[in-house]
């Protein structure tokens, strides 16, 4: 069987610029995504990942204290030889975060709007846009029809694990929209000398921003470069012009990058993944499989446009070899790494993550049967259709819950696999057990989109019984989940002690649909900036910088970050600074919420003692006494109000008793 080799071009469209007819269905596309991603964007999931997290804070420590250094020890992060300690993760998503950073501290000074952090969660909604209207113009330069070309945008927009991506802070959109820009521009070469240069300057620079965002994108640079290369079917002076021109933006990131390793690490080729960058354990065909075909996290699940992926790139190798090669080389050299990797599902995510920068060629590859009025149109259109039926399961939900939800009882699950950390998994009686958010990588019974609609149908259906009445349930009522079981009597008790969790369980948190409610805001989050501040405060609170401490942990209060551990922490930096009254304000305000909280009423009797506050330093000695009789330091502590007690005129004895009361 011959494959016709012609080319096949539009007959709606034309390649010119100024076409009307363009103009005119790109504002449609424009029209609909825009639409589509707002009506189902939540606020309140950006800034729940600990990687985005991370990279949050990076960007705070660039644009407040211009340092690259992160402030929270306890993340995933790698440290040079000196003091500071430094993320794994690529600077590129820091870098684009000093946006909504510097907007949003703009908008908070001058018109006191509290919650600009809001306009974070919109920075991977704005970049899954970008993303799409490019995946629409590199199929136009394609040839594409223009229901191929609706076809797929759309697919990618919303009918792939790309959609729920819009509200969390993770950096794949973002490598995703550079990988898709480097092709889209190098789509525009050959053309004029002149504008040829800024297409592959433009191509280079975006693709190096890629590595920059994720070092693993190193392995495209090749595959882009030799594509290049046959597209230009020219002289071989112009050919090594055109590379030169591609390449010139590449290696000023290239240094870059080298440079800030080696500030940071004291190694050129030293990214910040230590030993985990040689933790290629898991099996390839166990890996393959799941990226690929598991209900669990395969790729034909959660973008079932793929499904038409074999039949595309038939269609490619007869009529487009240069791309077929493109897409079947960035496949294999991204999911081959990824499928070995010790944790090949990305973790914590919804469906295969780290699939999702080259998500967009394969469905622009996917995609190119439909430019026909044949079966593959249609069978496009269904997959379309499957794709936003699934996928809408990640959007309603936080991806999280479920993994909460089948954990209530502890369980552990026997799962024969390899290649997982030692930390997820127990051998018990020669039989390997893992966690059950493990499991549900594995497991078919424990899907997260069989999950999620079972979630669902028991929020809105009150299958098997209303979710409001949760607290209510018979006891021990339980619902079999493959080898787990959900107690509800467990899920309710934890949802008493995290408002965040029944929220997740509660609402889709859709942020229109909160705003037309007026829904009250329990489970949200701590904020962004908020957060970020906190950290840093602590961290110059432990090194003594006190004056940064207060300044970092007073705006973290000024941005809402309610959580009890802040008030002692800047009572603390109040005490260093000589500011008692203020220091007071903090730590009555803390030990009312948290009235057994030991070592800061400890810190706070130590501080009003010695700042010549006696009656009130006795006072609080007292009630530690009462809190604690058998505290370890009880003897200096009666040592301390006995002191104080004769320096006010009084006996020692009656010092208990007046605190009591007090």
């Amino acid at each position: 069987m011959t494959v016709p080799t012609r080319s096949v071009g539009p007959a709606e469209w034309n390649t010119s610029s100024g076409d009307p007819a363009f103009r005119r269905h790109f504002a449609v596309l424009f029209a609909v995504l825009l639409s589509g991603y707002v009506l189902t964007f939540s606020g309140a999931h950006f800034g729940r990942v600990s990687d985005g997290r991370e990279m949050v804070e990076t960007a705070l420590s660039l644009y407040e204290y211009h340092s690259v250094a992160v402030f929270n020890p306890g993340y995933h992060s790698s440290s040079a030889s000196g003091p500071a300690t430094y993320s794994k993760y690529g600077l590129g998503f820091p870098l684009i975060l000093q946006i909504p950073l510097c907007v949003s501290d703009h908008l908070e000074r001058w018109f006191r709007w509290r919650d600009a952090d809001v306009l974070f969660g919109f920075t991977n909604l704005i970049l899954n846009l970008l993303t799409s209207l490019l995946i629409a113009g590199s199929a136009r330069r394609l040839g594409f029809s223009v229901p191929a070309i609706y076809v797929a945008s759309l697919s990618f927009a919303f009918g792939s694990f790309a959609w729920p991506y819009i509200s969390y802070d993770f950096s794949e959109p973002l490598q995703a929209f550079c990988l898709t820009l480097a092709f889209w521009a190098l789509l525009h070469v050959p053309g004029e000398s002149a504008s040829s240069r800024s297409w592959l300057m433009l191509s280079g620079g975006a693709l190096g921003f890629g590595v920059l965002t994720k070092v693993t994108l190193l392995v495209t640079v090749p595959i882009f470069a030799f594509y290049l290369w046959r597209r230009t079917k020219d002289v071989p002076e112009r050919r090594l012009r055109m590379q030169r021109d591609f390449w010139v933006p590449l290696l000023i990131w290239g240094v870059a990058m080298a440079a800030l390793n080696w500030f940071r690490f004291h190694a050129v080729l030293e990214f910040g993944y230590r030993g985990e960058a040689r933790q290629f354990t898991t099996p390839l065909w166990t890996g393959l499989y799941g990226l690929l075909f598991s209900v669990n996290k395969g790729l034909l699940l959660y973008a079932p446009i793929t499904l038409l992926l074999p039949v595309g790139l038939w269609r490619l190798f007869g009529r487009r070899r240069n791309e077929f090669i493109l897409v079947s080389a960035l496949a294999v050299c991204i999911v081959i790494p990824v499928a070995k990797w010790w944790s090949w599902e990305g973790g914590a995510s919804w469906g295969p993550r780290l699939l999702y920068p080259i998500l967009p060629v394969l469905v622009l590859a996917s995609a190119y049967p439909s430019i026909e009025r044949s079966g593959p149109r249609f069978a496009s259109v269904a997959a379309l259709l499957a794709g936003v039926v699934v996928n809408l399961m990640g959007v309603l939900f936080y991806f999280g819950s479920w993994g909460v939800v089948i954990g209530t009882n502890q369980d552990r699950v026997p799962v024969d696999v390899e290649g997982r950390r030692g930390n997820e998994r127990v051998i018990e009686g020669g039989r390997q057990y893992v966690a059950p958010y493990v499991a549900a990588n594995y497991v078919p019974s424990l899907s997260p989109v069989r999950g999620h609609a079972w979630i669902v149908r028991w929020r809105w259906l009150g299958v098997p019984f209303p979710m409001a009445g949760l607290e209510t349930a018979a006891a021990g009522a339980t619902v079999p989940f493959g080898p787990v079981s959900i107690n509800f009597q467990t899920l309710a008790r934890l949802c008493a002690g995290d408002r965040a969790l029944r929220h997740d369980l509660q609402s889709a948190q859709l942020l229109v649909t909160r705003a037309f409610r007026n829904e009250a805001d329990e489970g949200r989050p701590l904020p962004v900036r908020g957060r970020a501040f906190l950290q840093c405060g602590l961290r110059f609170l432990g090194e003594k910088r006190n004056v940064k401490a207060y300044e970092a942990l007073h705006r973290a209060k000024e941005l809402g970050c309610d959580i009890p551990q802040l008030l002692p922490s800047l009572g603390i930096a109040c005490v260093r600074l000589g500011r008692i009254a203020e220091a007071s304000e903090y730590f009555d305000d803390y030990l009312e919420r948290v009235p057994d909280a030991h070592s800061a009423r400890l810190f706070y009797a130590q501080s009003l003692e010695a700042n010549g506050l006696t009656e009130r330093a006795l006072a609080q000695y007292m009630r530690l006494r009462e809190l604690r009789p058998d505290d370890p330091q009880a003897a200096a502590i009666d040592e301390h109000m006995a002191a104080l007690s004769r320096a006010l005129g009084r006996r020692p004895k009656e010092g208990p008793e007046r605190g009591a009361e007090r």
